[in-house]
Order: C-alpha cells, then sequence, then structure tokens
C-alpha cells in the first residue's frame, strides 16, 4: 500500500464515522417527548426499528444504573417506540444484555436506546 491509498483509506473511514455522527446528532436534535414511566408499558416497540445510539452507551447504563441503586438519582432515557422519539426522567434499577429495568418494574429495550443522561 503507497501512502495515497492510506490516505484515502483513511478518508473513507472518517467520512464514514461522519455520516454515523450526523445520523446521531440529528436525531437526538430532534425534541423527544417528555412522558411518564408509568406510560411506557402501553407503549410499541414492535417494529425492527434500529436507533443510532451514542457511542458510549453501554457505559451509561452501567453508570446510571449504579446511581440508581445507590443513590436512586433520576437520569434521562432518551429512546425511540414506534411512534418516535422519547424521554423519561426516572431511576435505572438494573440492566441486563437486551433490556434495562426502571423503578415499578418497566422495561425498555436496548436497543431501541439513544442515550441516558446523568
Amino acid at each position: 500500500m503507497n501512502l495515497l491509498d492510506f490516505f484515502l483509506q483513511i478518508g473513507l473511514i472518517i467520512s464514514k464515522f461522519s455520516e454515523k455522527y450526523n445520523q446521531y446528532t440529528m436525531l437526538i436534535a430532534s425534541k423527544p417527548t417528555l412522558i411518564d414511566k408509568e406510560i411506557i408499558s402501553s407503549l410499541h416497540f414492535n417494529s425492527k426499528l434500529t436507533v443510532d445510539q451514542h457511542p458510549k452507551l453501554k457505559a451509561q447504563l452501567s453508570e446510571a444504573t449504579k446511581l440508581g441503586n445507590s443513590y436512586r438519582r433520576k437520569v434521562s432515557i432518551l429512546f425511540q417506540d414506534d411512534d418516535g422519539l422519547k424521554r423519561v426522567d426516572t431511576t435505572i434499577w438494573a440492566n441486563g444484555t437486551k433490556f434495562i429495568c426502571l423503578k415499578g418494574g418497566v422495561w425498555i429495550p436496548i436497543r431501541r436506546i439513544v442515550e441516558v443522561r446523568v
């Protein structure tokens, strides 16, 4: 591989990253609907929709779970159901590989979570 090919590869990588980042920031820029935690069980997550997630979502979920269990601290969870972007302010009691559990036994699929704000 010569130097020109190397820089072309780097350019492609940066371009793909930039495209993903722009999709993520556009989703966050749209105004989420603030909802009560009790409504989540009536929301639908049936479609195979995939959302652009924050690059450090797993770390955010872990930190939010620690804060919820240790200090009963609320966090803002941005997620997308079948109808659009939602936000809920609550405590996360547990997180697994596919779902998070909120206070009161309410579950949200991780594949639909965009970001957790502490």
